[in-house]
């Protein structure tokens, strides 16, 4: 399966695939332990259980001391024998496939029985092998149980008396039911994980967030004085600068020298200025125009003059060659 796929696929399908590949791998090694040594594992008193009975009867001489361990069997017409043909697998592939057919290869509910398999020498004939199914109602494997619990024995294995063992074993499959899921197959694990990644994380931003704050407070209570002064600086140059702002437009309006261009321009010659008078707003002129100029109008052309007005009696009537004017004007200076 390629890496991507891995990565992709939900959580709980990742740990079951997980949880698969250590069941297969303690499968193998339990298939390397050499027969006389599982043999040896497996040994110990047996006993049958009689459910009509209801009582515990031993099997061959060996009594099982209460609070021992014992083998469980189950009389044949308790159970469900009978032989297939698999393709050749592992065992523990055997089972698997089995477990896929089951409903096919035996006529009750695949999930009201227990079963178990034994795999017969392989010939090496053929694409199949021989082996032998055994099935068994799990309401009958509940009452054995039970029953061997009530006698003070502790169940090592749980099949069918034959000759004087016990063949067969549902005890695996019934513990591997009743075993909790473990804790990475449940999605809400998952999630409870996730939530507190997140948590943490958000803690971790939180608490970078409080000590850069803590650090630039630091930096600001340090550069206190030193903001401070600048602020005081920069505080003195705008006010020196709006000062200088305002003495130059003072200076603007009130330059005598721009006054006089002003005036200059507005009665040029032969209108000859002999007095002029200016305190700074207020402008009065004395002079002699010649006939026909009236400097009254010229100086009302220039926007910069207001109150405009003459301020002596009327000028001499034309063809004179000169006569004189007086006039009164406020001086704005920028148009």
């Amino acid at each position: 399966m390629p890496w991507t796929d891995l990565l992709n696929q939900d959580v709980s399908v990742t740990g079951a695939s997980i949880a698969r590949g250590f069941e297969w791998w303690r499968a193998e090694l339990a298939g390397m332990v050499p027969r006389r040594l599982r043999a040896h594992a497996g040994s110990g008193a047996a006993v049958r259980a009689d459910l009509a009975l209801r009582c515990i009867e031993p099997i061959g001489t060996a009594r099982p001391a209460r609070g021992g361990s014992a083998a469980i069997g189950l009389d044949a017409g308790q159970l469900l024998v009978r032989p297939v043909e698999l393709p050749r697998l592992s065992p523990r592939d055997s089972r698997a496939f089995v477990s896929l057919d089951l409903d096919r290869l035996q006529p009750l509910p695949a999930d009201e029985v227990w079963f178990d398999l034994a795999l017969l020498p392989d010939d090496g004939v053929g694409r199949l092998r021989p082996a032998h199914l055994a099935i068994v109602r799990r309401a009958t494997a509940a009452q054995a149980l039970d029953l061997a619990v009530a006698n003070g024995l502790r169940p090592s294995r749980l099949g069918l008396v034959r000759g004087g063992g016990v063949v067969f074993d549902f005890l695996p499959a019934i513990r591997a039911a009743l075993r909790p899921a473990p804790w990475w197959s449940r999605r809400s694990n998952w999630w409870a994980l996730a939530g507190a990644a997140a948590a943490a994380n958000i803690g971790l931003a939180i608490e970078r967030d409080r000590a850069d704050v803590e650090r630039l407070q630091t930096v600001v209570a340090a550069q206190g004085d030193a903001v401070a002064l600048a602020a005081r600086q920069r505080a003195r140059v705008t006010r020196e600068n709006a000062r200088r702002e305002a003495l130059a437009a003072t200076r603007a309006e009130r330059e005598p020298l721009a006054m006089i261009a002003a005036v200059n321009r507005a009665l040029p010659p032969p209108i000859w200025v002999e007095r002029l008078q200016w305190d700074g707003q207020h402008l009065r002129l004395s002079g002699q125009a010649p006939g026909g100029a009236d400097p009254v109008a010229a100086l009302r052309r220039d926007p910069r003059f207001t109150s405009v007005r003459a301020t002596s009696a009327a000028l001499a009537p034309a063809g004179l060659a000169a006569s004189p004017f007086e006039l009164s004007a406020d001086w704005r200076g920028r148009p």
